[in-house]
């Protein structure tokens, strides 16, 4: 709801790569130069070589880590016109959330949407609106952190000890949100590769979400420190003890869902690891293939150009006999004629 206000007011303010490593095998038969058979058998084997060069990189598993991660609806993207209003949007929300918590949270989910946005424009092989989306990713975050630093901690021991459970459950958006972009980041890239991007563009790709990934991960780190900062001060509050204020901690980390969601991502991060390796040795047998096929193309290429020259010399051949049949022929009618 708050975005939708957001966007009304926004706009009352500002009113395969396929690859194709063989040329089109281009023959003359001539049905006098072979048989039957050697010409059906080479025509078939042309056909099948040039059909088979044309193999589409099998990226699969990437892609179901991709559509696992990335939840949010990318909605307006940065090559859209009306990105701006969109952007203008989320900052108006913000401005109208006055909870630190609540904002924290919907910083949250700007990032996610920012990481949709920067995921599909990679998908559609749009590197400079990627990284536009990328600068917005960061902004969400660091709109996060400074939100999560405000949380309120000070007073009386039930202040601190209900802000000591709020920063739990936003440990776990954070360190859940940083480990979609790392397994993104690991899944769009190999994805990319093994669909031929060339090393300018992936070099590019991989700067963008490196910065995405470093953002996450310093917010990770801010998070904690903000978290040691309010258990420091539940301690102080409360009276109780290092261990016992640990063992509160424990409790609230498995009443937010913490810990359960650290097990589950740890189990993410290896099937991760495990599909890009997939993609990786399916892209690198696609490469020796084609490489492959590339050098059977050229030798029939070749055996084509050599029958074609055979069959030229051929030709001038039996013209010159036929030049030297006919002037043998005139001559003799001519020396009989004189007879």
């Amino acid at each position: 709801m708050k975005k939708t206000i957001g966007l009304l007011l926004a706009l009352l303010v500002m009113f395969s790569l396929p690859l194709a490593l063989a040329e089109e095998v281009l023959t003359t038969q001539d049905s006098t130069s072979e048989s039957p058979a050697e010409t059906t058998a080479d025509t078939t084997t042309e056909s099948s070589i040039v059909e088979e060069t044309t193999v589409i990189a099998d990226t699969t598993e990437a892609d179901v880590v991709i559509e696992q991660e990335v939840t949010a609806d990318a909605g307006v993207t940065p090559d859209s016109a009306l990105y701006t209003f969109d952007t203008l949007a989320d900052d108006i929300s913000l401005a109208l959330t006055f909870d630190d918590a609540a904002k924290a949270e919907l910083s949250l989910e700007i990032a996610e949407e920012r990481l949709a946005e920067s995921t599909q424009m990679v998908e559609e092989n749009n590197t400079e609106a990627a990284a536009e989306a990328e600068a917005q990713h960061e902004e969400a975050l660091t709109d996060a952190e400074e939100s999560i630093e405000a949380l309120e901690s000070n007073g009386d021991n039930e202040t601190s000890q209900d802000a000591l459970e709020t920063v739990t459950e936003l440990q776990n958006a954070v360190e859940g949100h940083a480990a979609k972009v790392a397994a993104v980041k690991d899944a769009i890239l190999a994805k990319k590769a093994a669909q031929g991007w060339d090393a300018e563009k992936l070099a590019k790709m991989t700067a963008v979400f490196d910065k995405i990934k470093a953002k996450a991960q310093q917010m990770e780190e801010k998070t904690e420190a903000k978290k040691e900062k309010v258990k420091t001060k539940y301690k102080a509050l409360s009276g109780k003890t290092d261990a016992e204020v640990e063992l509160e901690v424990q409790e609230l980390e498995e009443k937010t869902g913490l810990t359960k969601d650290r097990e589950d991502r740890k189990e993410k991060v290896e099937k991760t690891k495990e599909a890009v390796k997939k993609v990786q040795e399916k892209a690198q047998k696609l490469k020796e293939k084609n490489k492959e096929l590339k050098q059977k193309v050229a030798e029939v290429k070749e055996k084509v150009k050599a029958r074609n020259t055979a069959e030229e010399d051929q030709d001038e051949t039996e013209s010159v006999s036929t030049e030297s049949s006919t002037g043998a022929v005139t001559a003799k009618v001519s020396k009989g004629k004189k007879r």
